[in-house]
């Protein structure tokens, strides 16, 4: 499945009478609405609405929890699910694999809230002691042997995928018992594994709201780089975005004749929280589809942290991110990739290393007929340096160049395309550069040649390119570090520009007419 530019951040909803679940990186737990969805102390289901689509669930795990009593601070709880085996019911047609046969084990903490009154509770499985291929599953409880009815309450891996983090936050109250169920994607496929060593680092305190205290959106490419810096002794996770025209007034970014928060961006920073930090997040290729008319220069952001609690609201002007030379400071930020080394942005040493590595291409230069070379080769798996402003993709890259002839010879597009056989399931990426290590930089990215019908390969088409050496840099899309090669293949071709009154190919394959389409086989 395909992932979306960014998770969506769930709204607080309640779970029971005390306890509020938020932070959410999963789909949120739902109630069926009939007592099918409750599980008992005897693990027996409601006779009255039978569900046959798994086996009957064993032992109950809730007869025997960990007891943890909390405290302010940060405690940390370790245990083993591939040890035990508890497997009562899955946790929700929206927690772990409704799909699964057979649940995957479980374990649970009854956790005793620290202090009186209303205190915050985060947990996180993202720790050194949690197996790396574990597809955690985590679900919150206010009654152990209840699935909650609420929604935004089980969180974790989705769709057998090890690297989305379990973790989560909650309000509760001092003295109560919140029980969290650890489990794993049931029949998860390598390289994940359904069960496996964790460790929950289990903090609380008091709530506090993060405070806001600056930041840059950019608009790069037609992609929203978004860097907030934030002063926050909770950790802010979190933001909401509402674009906004010079008068400060919101606008219908969905175009649906409505200004609410249905048009707000709201998304997930890409670092981890931390008490003090700068966060980023890019809201790729976003200017290009929004409806037109529309006159945004500013727009009015907000921090939350993992219990929700938002920031007061500051304006932020929608300007250019600062590139390769540009002066940068506390308050001026350089693009995504860059460094602000000495107050100037400058290229990462990983960026620089990667480019290091780029393959020149040889195309002949033509007169009257595109030429064209294919390159064949192996995307290798882990994480790339560059990042295409057309998606999110952070996998590696493979790195080519190719000169457009000076002016004196013409005027050239410059096509790249890997939907060839080479290529064969790999989902790539591609997008050209003129510096390759300055994303500001960047002239044309394609993902996808046909999202909606899953063509998952890439082209793209730059006319009038500009004269020189470029940088052609081709990806396999992963949103995150991916754990396997990926091999393609992709043509190169350089397309002469006609002028007036001269031959041309009718299709606009072998070349193009300057002032409009070839007809008759005659440039306008």
């Amino acid at each position: 499945m395909r992932i979306a530019r960014l998770l969506l951040f769930l709204a607080l909803l309640s779970l029971g009478a005390n306890l509020i679940a938020c932070g959410d990186d999963s789909p949120p737990a739902t109630d069926a609405g009939t007592d099918s969805m409750m599980e008992t102390d005897t693990g027996m289901e409601d006779a009255t609405v039978e569900d046959t689509s798994r086996p009957p669930p064993r032992a109950v795990v809730c007869e025997s929890p960990m007891m943890v009593t909390g405290m302010t601070g940060t405690m940390s709880v370790s245990g083993d699910t591939s040890m035990v085996e508890a497997r009562p019911r899955d946790l929700s047609v929206d927690c772990g694999n409704a799909l699964a046969v057979r649940p995957a084990p479980q374990e649970v903490i009854a956790y005793t809230v620290p202090g009186t009154g209303e205190v915050g509770v985060s947990f996180t499985l993202d720790t050194a002691g949690t197996d790396e291929n574990f597809a955690a599953v985590v679900q919150v409880r206010s009654v152990c042997n209840t699935i909650p009815p609420a929604a935004g309450t089980c969180y974790g891996a989705q769709e057998n995928e090890p690297g989305i983090p379990a973790r989560g936050g909650v309000f509760a109250n001092g003295g109560d018992v919140i029980y969290f169920v650890v489990t794993g994607w049931a029949e998860a496929m390598a390289p994940a594994t359904a069960s496996g060593a964790w460790q929950m680092d289990i903090t609380a305190g008091p709530i506090e709201a993060p405070t806001l205290i600056g930041g840059q959106l950019s608009d790069v490419g037609g992609s929203l780089e978004v860097t907030l810096s934030t002063m926050d002794d909770s950790g802010a996770t979190t933001y909401r975005i509402e674009l906004q025209g010079a008068d400060g007034m919101g606008v219908d970014i969905n175009d649906d004749g409505m200004v609410n928060e249905g048009d707000w961006l709201i998304g997930e920073f890409r670092e981890e929280p931390a008490p003090a930090f700068v966060g980023t997040a890019r809201w790729t290729d976003l200017f290009a589809p929004l409806p037109e008319g529309l006159n945004i220069t500013q727009a009015g952001v907000a921090v939350r942290d993992i219990f929700n609690a938002e920031s007061a609201p500051m304006t932020i002007t929608i300007g250019s991110a600062a590139a390769i030379g540009d002066a940068c400071d506390a308050t001026t930020y350089c693009a995504f990739e860059l460094a602000c080394v000495s107050d100037a942005c400058a290229a990462s040493a990983e960026s620089t290393a990667a480019c290091a590595t780029a393959t020149a291409l040889t195309i002949t230069e033509p007169t009257d007929t595109t030429t064209s070379t294919t390159v064949s080769g192996t995307i290798p798996a882990g994480t790339g340096a560059l990042i295409p402003g057309c998606t999110n993709a952070v996998g590696p890259e493979v790195i080519y160049t190719v000169t457009v002839p000076d002016a004196a010879a013409g005027t050239f597009d410059v096509i790249a395309r890997t939907d060839l056989a080479g290529t064969g399931m790999t989902d790539t990426a591609i997008y050209l550069r003129s510096t390759c290590e300055d994303p500001t930089t960047e002239l044309t990215c394609n993902d996808d040649i046909d999202l909606a019908g899953m063509v998952y390969t890439s082209r793209f088409e730059l006319l009038d390119a500009p004269a020189g050496d470029h940088a052609i840099i081709v990806e396999q899309w992963a949103p995150r570090p991916t754990t396997t090669p990926g091999d393609f293949q992709m043509e190169v071709s350089l397309r002469p520009v006609l002028g007036t009154g001269v031959a041309c190919d009718n299709a606009g394959a072998d070349n193009r007419c300057a002032a409009g389409p070839c007809a008759a086989s005659v440039c306008p």
